[in-house]
């Protein structure tokens, strides 16, 4: 859906300059093991690395997280016969998605940013029922954060920071004016 598209970038573009904002303040080596892994498309082919990280990543990830492994843990767990024990049902295998999902990322830094993105991605499935949502969201923060990538490589920290966040702001207002035609039944997403 283009709200799904629109608050991925948000949160990716507003994420990514939240990340390079703090960055100093992080433990070098979690800041470089990160640069190592966004950096590893650099030699080879732009056009290969978009596509693996903005199409195939997301597909791939959301049908074996969300469309998988969470439905699966989430079956798994007993007593969901309250409203109160389904919700506990669903937060404990959100949790275990999240943290494998963190760990499957392979460095810390992006492992805490996963996990707590994949709470986010839970959630959107839970209140769409469809994993197109999610590849959509999911595919958008992963274009968001290579643009930011590339934007603070050409133009420096300070710049991309005042780009991004005058794009951040014009998605959050795009998005809060799409959110609203939806829910007045005048937009198809």
């Amino acid at each position: 859906s283009v709200s799904s598209l629109a608050i991925g970038t948000f949160v990716g573009v507003s994420f990514n300059t939240l990340l390079n904002l703090i960055s100093e303040r992080l433990p070098e080596s979690w800041v470089q093991e990160n640069q190592e892994s966004v950096s590893a498309f650099d030699g080879g082919s732009v056009l290969l690395s978009y596509m693996a990280t903005v199409i195939a990543a997301p597909i791939v990830e959301e049908l074996l997280f969300r469309g998988f492994l969470y439905k699966k843990i989430l079956n798994t767990i007993p007593a969901r016969v309250t409203a109160a024990s389904h919700r506990l049902s669903v937060l404990a295998a959100a949790l275990i998605t999240s943290v494998l999902f963190g760990v499957y990322h392979g460095n810390i830094l992006q492992g805490i940013y996963s996990g707590l993105l994949s709470l986010v991605m839970v959630w959107l499935y839970e209140i769409t029922g469809t994993l197109t949502s999610n590849i959509l969201f999911h595919a958008a923060f992963n274009f968001s954060g290579i643009a930011t990538y590339l934007m603070v490589d050409a133009y420096g920290l300070t710049a991309s920071v005042l780009i991004s966040s005058v794009i951040a702001l014009i998605l959050m207002v795009a998005t809060g004016i799409a959110c609203r035609r939806r829910s007045r039944g005048g937009l198809n997403t």
